[in-house]
């Protein structure tokens, strides 16, 4: 029969070349696993981003969406606002039946991508991901620039809701402002059309649910404003 035969660590320089193996083995071991940890971990972290990431894209794109439903009533508004100053230049009664208005303010932040940029979990990302998620935030960033842009120029348009009060010297800025405004919505024209085709990340655009104070000021900025 055989016998189990019990391993005996050699003795000498053998022992010493013994121990050293077996330390180096527990050494690797706990590398091993300490590099398996960490590899977990910030797959974890880079999943966490990513979800933050496309949250904050669904929420950029609803407001890029909204932008679409509004620019019907931009456009009239504006064809409207060029009959008034039209009519001042005939010296023409402006006809003004209500207030002007401003296009209703909807933007989202991109707060998450900038937090993003300053952690490591971007690192572990495949480079291909990582462009298309630039070019998206980078595009979402140019959006809310141009409609604070828009928005300031609405607001000097809003001045004609005191048509009376206004003196000659108000009339060339309401007309840059118009200029401006109407060069910003045909550029919303080109950007929400990339948007919503390029720059989703796979994300949907989903069905607006405004808040009853939004969905009042779009219908009141979208009713008619001369007669």
């Amino acid at each position: 029969m055989f016998r189990l035969m019990k391993l005996k660590p050699p003795h000498g320089w053998r022992a010493a070349w013994w121990e050293f193996s077996i330390v180096t083995l527990g050494v690797l071991l706990a590398l091993g696993a300490e590099q398996t940890i960490r590899g977990i971990q910030a797959e974890r972290e880079l999943g966490a981003v990513r979800q933050a990431l496309n949250n904050e894209a669904r929420r950029n794109l609803t407001a890029v969406h909204f932008r679409e439903q509004l620019k019907p009533c931009i456009d009239r508004r504006l064809g409207e606002l060029r009959k008034v100053l039209e009519r001042h230049k005939e010296r023409q009664p402006l006809g003004i039946t209500a207030p002007i208005g401003t296009p209703t303010y909807w933007a989202e932040s991109t707060g998450t991508w900038q937090i993003a940029l300053s952690g490591e979990a971007l690192g572990n990302m495949p480079l291909e991901e990582k462009l298309a998620y630039s070019d998206a935030f980078d595009t979402y960033q140019a959006f809310t620039r141009l409609r604070d842009d828009e928005n300031v120029h609405w607001r000097t348009i809003s001045l004609l809701d005191e048509a009376r009060l206004l003196g000659d010297e108000d009339w060339p800025t309401l007309h840059r402002a118009f200029g401006e405004a109407r060069a910003i919505n045909n550029r919303f024209t080109a950007m929400n059309e990339y948007i919503l085709k390029s720059a989703t990340l796979g994300e949907p655009v989903e069905p607006l649910n405004l808040r009853p104070a939004v969905a009042e000021g779009l219908r009141q900025f979208c009713q008619p404003m001369i007669g």
